[in-house]
């Protein structure tokens, strides 16, 4: 009987390891961007460099200075974190300014926000292969805003710019 007991007592131990690992695939699972029919999408040098040439295309709209400022501040809030250090305060953050953005200056539309928040996601990530092109701080928050115009416009807006490029 004791070990039977010391068995059950093990397998307490795993229960919040189990927990994390559900909560931290659900978690990726939701971060991996998708395209418009939830079918993940593979990231790979070649469709972010797809991506990246698609946001150089985008014209930055009224609502572009905003957005600016929301990149600024994601960029601020993880600078100030220990490296290697995730935080679900930044991203919140970040998602509940764009949310934010999108409600007080795009009217009369009936926005997707399930996709939105998805794909908006993938903006941080242009950023990202802006700067390993190594091009200015301030040229690479234009360029993730003008993803984050590229998918209010096709997501929000309903009126993309881009008719013939699905979400990158």
């Amino acid at each position: 009987m004791f070990k039977k007991h010391k068995t059950i007592t093990k397998f307490l131990y795993l229960i919040p390891t189990i927990i994390l690992l559900a909560v931290l695939a659900a978690t990726l699972n939701g971060m991996i961007p998708r395209t418009a029919n939830s079918q993940p999408i593979v990231m790979n040098k070649e469709y972010l460099n797809q991506g990246f040439d698609i946001m150089l295309e985008v014209y930055p709209s009224e609502i572009s200075p905003q957005l600016i400022q929301v990149v600024r501040d994601r960029v601020d809030c993880y600078s100030q974190l220990p490296e290697n250090r995730l935080s679900g305060r930044c991203h919140g953050k970040y998602l509940n300014s764009l949310l934010l953005i999108g409600r007080s200056n795009i009217h009369d539309s009936d926005p997707d926000l399930g996709i939105v928040l998805d794909l908006v996601d993938s903006c941080p990530t242009m950023y990202s292969v802006c700067r390993g092109k190594d091009l200015t701080e301030s040229y690479c928050g234009e360029i993730e805003a003008k993803c984050l115009d590229y998918f209010f416009d096709q997501y929000w807006r309903g009126a993309p710019y881009f008719t013939d490029v699905q979400a990158f």
